[in-house]
């Protein structure tokens, strides 16, 4: 469960902070 979860916790992230860089 937690090696699932891990790689989506880190698009997450990758995703917010493009989005905090466009904005």
């Amino acid at each position: 469960m937690t090696f699932d979860l891990c790689p989506i916790v880190f698009h997450m992230t990758k995703i917010f902070n493009l989005i905090q860089a466009l904005l």
